[in-house]
């Protein structure tokens, strides 16, 4: 009996073992394979590089045929130098450059897949130019008029005012004019400033207040009743004033020879003044003259000189009904050699002479106060070129400057509407005195422009809140401040 138990079981146990064995089998079942993922780039892309500067230039990107789950990023070298990475903007501006190098790398567009496309870019960066607008304050409503730049790069700023004053409660009332001189680095960063108080000619017309460097590097300035001399720090050396001999009196430039001898020019009874004075001041002689007709108004506006010692001298006279404009050759004393009227019908102003590189002078003059004229003529007078510039707006010319493809004018700008400032105005033209860039800036008066570091400054006013004040502007060969 026992026997037969056991024997029973044990067949209960080989059963079970051979149920559970079976049970954990796993069931097999047919699944489908997922296809293959196609990681092939399909992207493309172009570069542009734009807006190149002295120290910076923009990059854009045009990506085509990218696909909608596409994550693209950039990276940017230049010169064996990543400069960015991980990029996702369409456009980036790559900074702090050298100016004048030259640039070249690529850029590289990356998926999330690691795919990689390249572009190479190359540039140049443009030379650097110093730019800047600045105001200064010397004196009360004083207004900034020419400039000269100094051996340091700095420069020399003229400028003017006017003040009025009584000698007791019911005393003389006196008008004074006051000139001054700012002297600033090539920052234009204020150094040091002077003010220097005259009889006050406004009365008689208005004057050009011009500033020269002699080779002692001290600074002349004129005003209209009187010329001072300073030292490099701005402290006064000498004064030369024009006393009135008759009703009228007004010196209207100054300028210095290559000799370092200075002219002086400007008009009274007399008709026009010219004066030779040396560079401490004393008298070497003086002259003046009349137009065509005896005891008619003419006046000296500038004069340069040529290179027999003589003198080219521009100027006005009365006209029929108008004050017209002459040029005239002047010998070494002052005589007139020759004298030649501008063929102009209408008021015409002369503004300024200069010598040019070729041996030539060029003459400015406004007619009518809207039409700049350019006028070049040989040493004997015969007239090389006259242009006429296309200006639309009512502009006062008022200086110019050689550039090595043309000219650079200074002007204002008058609106047509009362009681709104003027307006600085440059005007870029070629030698035939044809316009190749004219721009309006800040507001107020613009006097004198010159060409310097293959740029431009520019001096005048600017009419503050409250007052005027000296205005200084650096801008770049385009005229970009």
């Amino acid at each position: 009996m026992a026997k037969y138990l056991a024997l029973c079981t044990l067949s209960l146990f080989l059963f079970l073992s051979g149920c559970s064995k079976k049970d954990s089998e796993p069931v097999k079942t047919q699944t489908d394979t997922p296809p293959p993922v196609d990681n092939t780039p399909t992207f493309n892309f172009t570069v542009t590089v734009a807006a190149v500067t002295d120290s910076s230039a923009a990059i854009t990107l045009n990506t085509t045929n990218a696909k909608q789950s596409d994550v693209l990023k950039y990276a940017i070298t230049l010169n064996n130098k990543t400069i960015a990475e991980n990029q996702q903007g369409a456009s980036y501006i790559i900074k702090k450059l050298t100016a004048e190098t030259s640039y070249e790398g690529k850029v590289e567009l990356k998926d999330q897949h690691g795919n990689v496309k390249s572009q190479p870019i190359s540039f140049q960066t443009l030379k650097y130019y110093l730019k800047f607008i600045k105001t200064y304050d010397v004196a009360p409503e004083n207004q900034g008029d020419s400039f000269i730049q100094t051996p340091d790069g700095g420069y020399v700023i003229s400028g003017f005012a006017s003040a009025s004053y009584k000698e007791g409660i019911y005393g003389n009332s006196y008008n004074n004019e006051i000139i001054t001189l700012l002297r600033v680095d090539k920052f234009g960063n204020k150094i040091w400033s002077n003010s220097f108080w005259y009889d006050n000619r406004f009365s008689v017309g208005h004057t050009k207040y011009n500033v020269v460097q002699l080779a002692d590097g001290g600074f002349v300035v004129n005003g209209s009743s009187a010329i001072v001399k300073v030292d490099a720090n701005g402290h006064r050396l000498w004064e030369h004033y024009f006393p009135r001999t008759g009703l009228n009196l007004l010196i209207r430039n100054v300028s210095v020879n290559k000799d370092n001898t200075i002219m002086v020019v400007g008009y009274g009874d007399a008709g026009a003044l010219i004066y030779k004075f040396s560079s401490d001041g004393k008298l070497i002689w003086e002259n003046h003259f009349f137009d065509k007709d005896e005891k008619t108004f003419t006046s000296a506006t500038a004069i340069a000189e040529t290179n027999d010692h003589g003198f080219i001298v521009i100027g006005e006279y009365a006209g029929t009904e108008v004050i017209q404009s002459y040029y005239a050759k002047l010998d070494d004393r002052g005589n007139v050699v020759w004298l030649k009227r501008f063929p102009i019908t209408g008021t015409c102003h002369a503004k300024d002479v200069k010598a040019g590189p070729d041996g030539t002078f060029t003459i400015i003059t406004d007619i009518l106060q809207s039409r700049p004229r350019i006028t070049t003529i040989t040493p004997n007078g015969d007239v090389l070129m006259t242009a006429d510039l296309n200006i639309t707006e009512y502009l006062i010319l008022t200086g110019f400057d050689f550039t090595p493809d043309g000219y650079i004018l200074s002007g204002i700008y008058v609106p047509p509407f009362a009681g709104i400032s003027n307006y600085w105005m440059l005007i870029k033209t070629d030698k035939q005195g044809k316009i190749i860039w004219k721009k309006r800036y800040t507001e107020g008066n613009c006097y004198d422009v010159k060409y310097i570091d293959e740029g431009f400054v520019a001096s005048g006013s600017h009419d503050g809140p409250l007052d005027y004040q000296i205005k200084l502007m650096k801008v770049d060969k385009d005229g970009n401040n």
